[in-house]
């Protein structure tokens, strides 16, 4: 029973990560599994079948979310882009009160603002850097590239507030990591394994990097947030503040109406309500 628990926990986190703007750290902390998880990675070798019934069960719910909804979420990016970016924004600036939260009662210095503009310049960059996320096709074949992506992305998969998938976007590997998926379940669902070389060489480089990005950022984090948990905090913060911003930057706004701003803002809404509601559960 606790580990079908463990894998419906495990869905809810890989929905989590596969939204852009949602945090699957944040997910695994409302949940009240963050902490297990962070250990359970960091003294895998030590304790290594208490941390594999954890990790096991999380990790095989977060797979079947990411295969099962993969398909959706590039439906709706490609049919609905400004409401589905939208809710991904309100989603975003719901997260914020949880994570003031985190810093109430602080004082206010000049590291931490530091702290604040670091987070916000580097999502700021990502996104000058990034190759642009309107692309469904994969926009390299160097596979350590993919793979040092896979290790980005689950850097901030794994850290509250943070949202992975969000990063990818920013950088523009979001949507073809997606339609890589469904292309290589399409050909699976047909038998066609022969023809799926391609897309199982950038899951398998891609997933190397997940796993890598995990194991290694997992000991960081648990130092970060033990040593220095309130800059840590404003960082995030810096970068929950910057990533509307840039997002709705990259929607095109041409031809428009008020009936479509009206709509975007209500999609706003929405996201920002469910995302308000999460942070209270936390």
């Amino acid at each position: 029973m606790k580990i079908l628990k463990n894998i419906l926990v495990g869905i809810l986190i890989g929905v989590a990560n596969i939204i852009p703007g949602v945090s699957g750290g944040t997910m695994a902390l409302s949940l009240g599994v963050y902490e297990d998880i962070i250990y359970s990675i960091n003294h895998l070798f030590k304790e290594f079948k208490k941390s594999v019934k954890i990790l096991i069960p999380l990790g095989i719910g977060i797979v079947l979310a990411v295969l099962l909804l993969s398909k959706l979420i590039a439906v709706c990016f490609e049919n609905f882009p400004i409401n589905t970016t939208s809710v991904f924004v309100g989603l975003i600036i719901g997260a914020l009160p949880m994570l003031f939260n985190k810093v109430k009662g602080e004082k206010i210095n000049i590291a931490n603002i530091i702290c604040f503009l670091v987070g916000f310049a580097l999502i700021c960059s990502m996104a000058f850097l990034g190759e642009g996320s309107e692309s469904t096709t994969f926009p390299t074949t160097n596979l350590i590239v993919i793979l040092l992506i896979g290790v980005i992305a689950s850097a901030t998969m794994i850290i509250p507030g943070v949202s992975g998938s969000m990063i990818l976007a920013l950088l523009g590997f979001y949507l073809p990591i997606i339609n890589t998926i469904n292309v290589f379940i399409e050909k699976m669902l047909k038998f066609d394994i022969f023809n799926a070389w391609n897309e199982i060489f950038i899951l398998t480089f891609f997933g190397l990097g997940v796993i890598i990005g995990v194991i290694v950022l997992a000991r960081i984090i648990e130092l970060m947030f033990n040593k220095f948990k309130i800059p840590t905090f404003y960082v995030i913060i810096g970068i929950i503040v910057a990533s509307p911003i840039v997002l709705l930057g990259n929607l095109n706004f041409v031809g428009i109406g008020f009936l479509d701003v009206v709509f975007m803002l209500i999609s706003m809404a929405i996201g920002f309500v469910v995302s308000i509601f999460l942070g209270e559960k936390n």
